[in-house]
């Protein structure tokens, strides 16, 4: 019984301290949800699409960067090197969610993904996952890995 009783109270101070962290506000950066998709995506009459589900794991942050920054590992959208600078690094919660504080400017996001990067977004310069930080606001990024999804 007692036993029962503190896990309940450690799942209650987690589950608080989750959302406390999603609700804490930054007042310029970045703040978003990773998320991943595996499975069939076919569509179905039969089957509704399964829902992308928040990965835990660690958002890099670096200068605006190009395809020519970096290191392919097998093909895009996994990187085994990025040669822009690191700005900074963030671990997402258990349902993926991050906020990180910039100053303003222009980045490319890249997740973890085994020992590799992984960036599933291009602009026609082939400039990878940018997302702007403007002055007193906050960007709202997604970041969805696909890659394990029949389509």
């Amino acid at each position: 019984m007692i036993f029962s009783g503190i896990v309940i109270i450690l799942l209650t101070t987690a589950c608080s301290a989750i959302n406390a962290n999603r609700q804490s506000k930054i007042k310029q950066g970045i703040t978003g949800r990773v998320t991943i998709q595996s499975g069939n995506y076919f569509p179905s009459p039969n089957r509704p699409t399964p829902k992308p589900k928040g990965l835990m794991t660690v958002v890099y942050v670096y200068e605006k960067t190009n395809i020519i920054q970096t290191e392919i590992k097998d093909a895009a959208p996994l990187f085994k090197l990025v040669k822009s600078k690191l700005i900074t690094q963030t671990n997402t919660d258990s349902a993926g969610y991050f906020k990180i504080a910039l100053p303003i400017g222009s980045y490319s996001l890249f997740v973890k993904k085994g020992n590799a990067y992984y960036a599933n977004n291009f602009d026609k310069q082939n400039n990878i996952n940018v997302f702007i930080v403007e002055k007193k606001k906050v960007t709202t990024v997604s970041i969805n890995d696909n890659s394990g999804t029949t389509q």
